[in-house]
């Protein structure tokens, strides 16, 4: 896998929100499906209850699979009226990336297993180490996160039933999102990404 490749497939891990299954939820572990978009009112300061993404990358070699559903993130998200936020969040476990061995080379160049295990360990905030095995023909790396409390602000704008985050000096995020009362739910609106985020209202 070149390194563009691992960035296509760790992109899912380097969100601030959108990584980890929070302690104490239902879904902690769990399902990486899609919540529906239903808008709503987001202004106010939201806990981190559960959180997990999978990116699916179909690539002629072969399914190239990151997955959070091992990490635990803590946190908030604060959304201003005047449309800025700010987020707090830290994370802790294990994060996944799974790629054919045939995927492995590419314009000649062949990397190892191992080899790709330091290259995603060395894309993925936080990433302590990284423990690799190749089995049935698929490269699998376990990465290890500890990644210390990290804030991140910047603008925010509402479009139907999607919220599109924009941190100061980088690229933007578009999610679907719906608020239940006091529960708020962000899924990520990328093409081959799944997942929820769950926050409670303070």
């Amino acid at each position: 896998m070149t390194p563009s490749r691992v960035v296509l497939a760790l992109a899912v891990l380097g969100g601030t929100s959108q990584v980890g299954c929070g302690s104490g939820s239902p879904s902690a572990g769990g399902s990486c499906t899609n919540v529906t978009g239903c808008g709503g009112d987001v202004v106010g300061t939201w806990t981190i209850v559960s959180s997990c993404v999978q990116a699916t990358i179909m690539m002629s070699c072969g399914q190239v699979i990151s997955s959070s559903a091992g990490l635990t993130t803590t946190g908030t998200i604060t959304y201003n009226t005047d449309l800025t936020y700010m987020t707090t969040t830290a994370s802790t476990g294990t994060a996944t990336v799974s790629e054919p061995d045939a995927c492995l080379t590419f314009q000649g160049t062949t990397l190892t297993c191992d080899q790709l295990g330091a290259s995603a360990q060395a894309m993925t905030p936080g990433a302590v180490s990284t423990a690799c095995t190749d089995s049935g023909g698929v490269c699998k790396c376990t990465i290890t996160v500890s990644q210390a409390s990290s804030t991140e602000s910047g603008t925010y704008s509402l479009s139907g039933n999607t919220i599109t985050r924009t941190p100061t000096g980088k690229t933007a995020a578009t999610s679907n999102y719906c608020v239940r009362g006091t529960e708020l739910d962000e899924s990520p609106a990328q093409a081959n990404t799944s997942g929820v985020t769950v926050y409670s209202k303070q």
